[in-house]
């Protein structure tokens, strides 16, 4: 009778479970406390379901670990070469041994996982249904670990191997941005690399940093369940993770036994790792160059280069004898190809650093700097980017400020229609024309106002403007709003809001809603004046209105409070630090009472001694009203 082909041995599958029950054991008494942990920090049901969602992402960090872990003890027969053969020796084929072995490492995370969650559905209340999409989370991030894991199993040889190999899977992104970052970027001027575009490629960052599930959200005193973006990213992780489970089993099939214990069980992918191995051992090396200077990071690149590169093969070939011809001409092609890869980025061959975005093409761009006032401004208006791109083509000619005191940095971020981000960084100086557009631009009114939309439909939205340099009151009156922000307007559009002039005493904060925009007056403004004579104004009614003024109980005569309170407001526009101030213990010379109406408090001032004109006005006027006391004066 023909034998039936097994795909699955339960006696393996078992062994595995009783044989690491210590491992999942462990891990299922960590995720029991931390989770569980959580719900008596937290208290109520929603705070513990936001919370709950918040470490699907971070999780990924323990299933990262857990993951080559499990692959290790699991496919760690295939590093000795005796026990592999001895194993193989056994009737069971290939495939039901990796995939029993699979299934007891998905069942290690699964199986725990399943039991946590279902211990969270109390705490959860009226929430539990999401306490499944944990766990549904936290598995698709196993299944992409364990895949990977897997994967540097079969192709490695020995544990060390496939420990390096899993880590290159997972941050070579990463490493790719810092390799590029320390050697080539330095070469390109103003060019700056968009990490997040790299960070996609690195599950674990993404994960983490970017990995947004659901949430819960208030709405009109109730609670709303919302789906986040995260599963779909995460979901082509799951996918990769299982492709490569796929994958494995097709080299496990092919793979020989005799290559337990070499470095790479694959030989396809052993010079692969060599040069992975040689760049990262040579930025490493030009990293700890660029501390003595930016001209000997290139020798100290070459230095890493060839140390990486004979210590790599030793690793491969497992043997110190490497040091061949053929290694040499290797070497020297390897550095050939590094050097002209040097060459073509210094003199911009591919246009990188030359490339400035077309203005039809950017959905919108960012200019931060900090100076002017504000440190960003987003620009959306064709004609605007227009201004912008002509200021970068010029700042690309410019060399760069040479002078430290009038130099000034300008990042520049472009959002692209196609989905792109392009950033650039320049330092120019002041007198560039490069910075002299992009003051252009930081003084136009869309920049200095935050304006969105139309002009009359941004005054209508506007619900406050605090000045702070006010003496009386720091709000201006809703029906004075729309006559200072046109002067505001009209000051932009006379370049007087983006440094020219000396700034004054004035900063206004507009409020539209949840925006606010900070604006610095300068003496030379438009507005400056406004704001004078508004003050001017508000000093008038208030002395109009006072009908009670009064130093230490004696009462001002009422023919002398226009002098008293104009004196009081000229010496709080100098040290604008007393009027309605609290009081100055040890620096306080005299308190003056105002009352303005029975109906609203007294306003006390505590006038100090340096106030010099107050001072000096109390004391004539005491020796005019009561010239015998001239010494308590």
């Amino acid at each position: 009778m023909k034998s039936r082909t097994s795909f699955f041995n339960l006696t393996l599958y078992k062994k595995d479970i009783t044989r690491f029950a210590p491992l999942w054991v462990i891990y299922t008494i960590g995720m029991l406390l931390i989770m569980l942990s959580l719900s008596n920090v937290t208290g109520q049901s929603d705070d513990y379901a936001v919370t709950v969602r918040a470490s699907i992402g971070l999780l990924s960090m323990m299933n990262l670990v857990y993951a080559l872990i499990i692959a290790q003890l699991l496919f760690g027969e295939l590093f000795n070469t005796r026990l592999c053969n001895a194993l193989h020796a056994m009737p069971v084929r290939r495939e039901a041994r990796f995939s029993s072995h699979l299934l007891a490492g998905i069942s290690f995370s699964f199986v725990p996982n399943l039991l946590v969650c279902r211990l969270m559905l109390l705490p959860m209340g009226h929430w539990a249904f999401t306490s499944f999409l944990w766990l549904l989370g936290v598995t698709l991030h196993f299944l992409f670990f364990f895949g990977v894991a897997i994967f540097a199993m079969f192709c490695t040889g020995n544990r060390f191997a496939a420990v390096l190999v899993y880590l290159i899977i997972n941050f070579g992104a990463m490493a790719a941005l810092w390799f590029a970052d320390v050697i080539f970027v330095p070469l390109m001027r103003g060019v700056i690399l968009d990490w997040e575009a790299f960070a996609y490629f690195s599950p674990v960052v993404c994960l983490v940093g970017f990995g947004k599930y659901y949430d819960i959200r208030g709405v009109e005193n109730d609670l709303i369940f919302y789906w986040e973006e995260g599963w779909l990213y995460l979901s082509i992780c799951a996918v990769v993770g299982v492709a490569l489970m796929a994958v494995s089993l097709l080299l496990y099939r092919r793979r020989a036994l005799e290559c337990a214990g070499d470095f790479m069980a694959v030989k396809a992918m052993k010079p692969v790792f060599l040069a992975l191995y040689t760049l990262c051992i040579g930025v490493f090396f030009a990293l700890f160059g660029s501390i003595f200077g930016d001209e000997i990071y290139v020798l100290f690149l070459i230095v890493g280069m060839v140390i990486g590169f004979f210590t790599g093969k030793m690793l491969l070939e497992r043997t110190a004898r490497v040091f061949r011809l053929k290694s040499f001409l290797q070497l020297g092609i390897f550095v050939v190809v590094m050097w002209l890869a040097l060459m073509a980025v210094q003199f911009d061959v591919f246009g990188i650093e030359r490339y400035v975005p077309d203005p039809d093409a950017v959905k919108r761009a960012e200019v931060t700097t900090y100076y002017y006032g504000g440190n960003r401004i987003t620009v959306t208006d064709p004609e605007e980017l227009k201004i912008l791109q002509q200021a970068h083509k010029l700042a690309i000619e410019e060399e760069g400020c040479k002078h430290e005191a009038k130099r000034q940095t300008y990042y520049l971020t472009y959002y692209m229609k196609d989905g792109r981000t392009v950033k650039r960084e320049y330092t120019l100086c002041e007198q560039e024309a490069a910075a002299e557009k992009m003051k252009v631009l930081y003084g136009s009114p869309k920049a200095i106002l935050g304006i969105d939309g139309e002009w009359e439909d941004y005054i209508k939205a506007v619900t406050s403007i605090y000045v702070e340099g006010f003496v009386l009151q720091n709000y201006l009156n809703a029906e004075d709003w729309e006559s200072f922000l046109n002067c505001v307007y009209e000051d932009c559009e006379n370049g007087l809001m983006s440094g020219k002039g000396k700034p004054s005493k004035y900063t206004v904060t507009v409020w539209r809603g949840g925006k606010t925009v900070s604006i610095s007056i300068r003496e030379n403004a438009t507005s400056f004046e406004w704001l004078e004579a508004y003050e001017e104004k508000l000093l008038e009614q208030y002395i109009q209105t006072a009908f009670e003024i009064t130093l230490g109980g004696w009462k001002i005569d009422q023919e002398r409070y226009e002098d008293l309170l104009t004196t009081i407001y000229e010496d709080c526009k100098e040290y604008n630090i007393f009027w309605n101030g609290e009081y100055e213990n040890g620096n306080t010379r005299y308190e003056i009472r105002i009352r303005t109406s029975w109906h609203t408090p007294v306003t006390v001032i505590y006038v100090p001694e340096y106030a010099d004109n107050t001072v000096e006005w109390i004391k004539n006027y005491i020796l005019e009203k009561y010239p015998l006391e001239d010494d308590a004066a």
